[in-house]
This record gives C-alpha cells, sequence and structure tokens, in this order.
C-alpha cells in the first residue's frame, strides 16, 4: 500500500472543513447584520404603536376634562421580536410609563364676562373667573423606550394638552395645541402618579 492512495481520504476531511467554515460564517453574517435590522424594524414599529397610544391617552384626558367621563386607554409598553431557529435575539424590547411634576398653571386677569356688554355674560361663573389669580398643578406623561437597536427612538411625551417627541436634536411636535382656540381657552391638568 502506498502513501498516495491515502491522501484520497483527507480531501474529503478538507472539503468538510471550508463548508463547515462558510456555514459558520454564514450564521455569523446572519446574525450580527440580518437580525439587527429586523429586530431594528420590530422596535421602530412598536415606537409607532406606542406614539398613537399616547395621543389616545391625549385625546381620552380631553374627553374626559369635557364630558366629565372616564375612558380606559392602555399603552403598550413593550413588544417581542420574532422567534427565531438559529440566530439569537436580545432581551424584550421595553420601556417605560411615568409621571413627572411640570409645576403649576397659572391663570392671571380671566374674567368671564366681555367688558363691553353691560349684563353679566355667564353669570354662574362670573364670581369665580372675577380677574384674580387661579393656580393649578399639573404632570406630564413620559414613554421613555429602551430598545436594543433603534438608538435614536424619540421620547414620547404629553404635557399641557400637547402629545410630542423629543430627539436629541429637538422637539417634534405629533398634535395640534389646543389650548387657545380664538377667545377660548382651555387648560386641562394632569394630577395622580404613575410609574409602569
Amino acid at each position: 500500500m502506498s502513501f498516495r492512495d491515502a491522501d484520497r481520504a483527507v480531501t474529503v476531511q478538507i472539503g468538510a472543513i471550508i463548508l463547515l467554515g462558510f456555514l459558520v460564517v454564514s450564521l455569523s453574517l446572519y446574525q450580527a447584520t440580518v437580525v439587527p435590522d429586523q429586530n431594528r424594524r420590530v422596535e421602530f414599529e412598536h415606537n409607532q404603536r406606542v406614539q398613537a397610544d399616547i395621543q389616545e391617552v391625549r385625546n381620552a384626558i380631553h374627553r374626559t376634562a369635557g364630558a366629565g367621563t372616564s375612558a380606559p386607554v392602555s399603552v403598550e409598553l413593550g413588544t417581542s421580536y420574532p422567534s427565531r431557529v438559529v440566530a439569537v435575539n436580545p432581551g424584550a424590547p421595553s420601556g417605560t410609563l411615568s409621571t413627572s411634576d411640570l409645576g403649576a398653571i397659572e391663570v392671571r386677569n380671566a374674567t368671564a364676562d366681555n367688558p363691553e356688554t353691560t349684563d353679566p355674560d355667564y353669570p354662574e361663573t362670573d364670581d369665580f373667573w372675577n380677574g384674580s389669580t387661579h393656580t393649578y398643578p399639573t404632570k406630564s406623561l413620559t414613554y421613555q423606550p429602551s430598545y436594543a437597536n433603534y438608538g435614536n427612538a424619540p421620547t414620547t411625551v404629553y404635557e399641557n394638552g400637547i402629545v410630542y417627541n423629543r430627539f436629541r436634536s429637538g422637539d417634534v411636535a405629533r398634535t395640534g395645541q389646543p389650548i387657545v382656540a380664538g377667545r377660548q381657552i382651555s387648560l386641562v391638568a394632569l394630577s395622580g402618579s404613575l410609574s409602569r
């Protein structure tokens, strides 16, 4: 038996090792590029849903203030990544929803009557809205995301009737300002404590 005949088995082993190497490199590239990209998309879509939820919270607060009836609203604080057979996901993305003190809303020189008319316009409230100063404590409601891949996710805030996204570079309003409409002022103070 010559050594020349024994070389044939080595080529099969080398081929198997190269094939295994390609498989490991392919799985590593998938884990390093495709999985984070797909997870970033999941986190972005979750953040969009949370922003819509916070806007619904704002609308419910204003409906409650106007009608006096409360309405339950939910905010999706976390989500989950798609399950994977081979690749590994990081921990599930989540966030915190909490209130924080803003200070107080102060209303000065507000009257319930039009000074150009002689009769009281709103006799049921002119003894309260008589030009004196009224102060109301208020809070903001903030959603702070905690994502693994969506690094530029904004903090979404409800504050004094407005929902906006807070980025490092500045703020972007998601809703309009309902406080002043012509001669009417609508102030809704937020009270209570929440931390989830």
